[in-house]
């Protein structure tokens, strides 16, 4: 089990392992999670992927995923991730998926306050950007309650043709009263990448 992880009042964000599985083939087998995302895949390919997920994240600069867990019970309830770190645009892209019986209950802002401010603390980059379908109006609720905005002048490499983007500016980021990621080494986001001087 990896021993670091970020918490917060109800919730601890530790990187996905290999006991995630079931986890992993309900969100991305599910057809209402997967409504906004793309088509839900059945359980041999998502097993394929899954595999896939978990050798990336063992590659330098490789899409990472992290398992959401209620501190209660370690019992868990969806994935948030990172990709694209870019030290050259000084940006990088996260998402975010719970299971169906997690949402509406504060979550998922919770993890994303929390997986944003870790990131600007330790990575090098000065931009965080999402990207949804325009007609998934819960995650742009999400996005706008952290300070999320559109733009149009930018569009970052690997970003969804006809999705809509939006970003966060470590000068417009309002961060939590209480740090959530002194102690997490540079690594835990991905390899090789030179850790945030302020």
């Amino acid at each position: 089990m990896s021993a670091q992880a970020l918490t917060t009042a109800r919730l601890r964000i530790r990187a996905m392992e290999s006991g995630d599985r079931e986890l992993f083939l309900e969100l991305y087998g599910d057809a209402e999670t997967m409504r906004f995302i793309g088509r839900p895949a059945p359980r041999r390919e998502n097993n394929a992927r899954f595999r896939a997920a978990l050798d990336a994240a063992r590659k330098p600069r490789g899409p990472r995923f992290f398992t959401i867990l209620k501190k209660r019970g370690r019992v868990p309830i969806g994935l948030c991730s990172i990709r694209r770190i870019s030290v050259r645009e000084s940006s990088a892209e996260v998402g975010i998926m719970l299971i169906r019986v997690a949402r509406g209950r504060g979550y998922a802002l919770e993890s994303r306050r929390a997986f944003v401010d870790a990131a600007f603390q330790t990575l090098p980059i000065d931009t965080i950007w999402v990207q949804n379908h325009r007609s998934n109006t819960d995650i742009a609720r999400l996005n706008a309650k952290l300070g999320f905005a559109e733009t149009v002048h930018w569009r970052p490499r690997g970003a969804r043709r006809d999705w809509r983007v939006l970003i966060l500016s470590r000068w417009n980021w309002s961060a939590p009263s209480r740090p959530m990621a002194e102690h997490l080494p540079v690594e835990w986001f991905g390899g090789n990448i030179s850790r945030r001087t302020r």
